[in-house]
């Protein structure tokens, strides 16, 4: 999964109840904020277009080695 629940966001239900929910918990817990935006920043540079580019060229790597 992308998103671990109460990591890097919150996993809810696809529906408007749970989502406002979700983004009335975050609005409400500045330190819960706080922890997810840092974590998912963390995560989000492992998808940074350079590392997707190391990942790229070490799967080339062995399949050509």
């Amino acid at each position: 999964d992308l998103i671990e629940d109460g990591a890097e966001g919150l996993v809810v239900e696809p529906e408007a109840e749970a989502l406002a929910s979700g983004i009335e918990r975050v609005l409400r817990d500045p330190e819960l904020r706080g922890k997810l935006a840092g974590q998912a920043r963390r995560r989000a540079e492992e998808f940074s277009a350079d590392r997707m580019a190391q990942r790229l060229v070490r799967v080339y790597e062995k399949l050509l080695g």
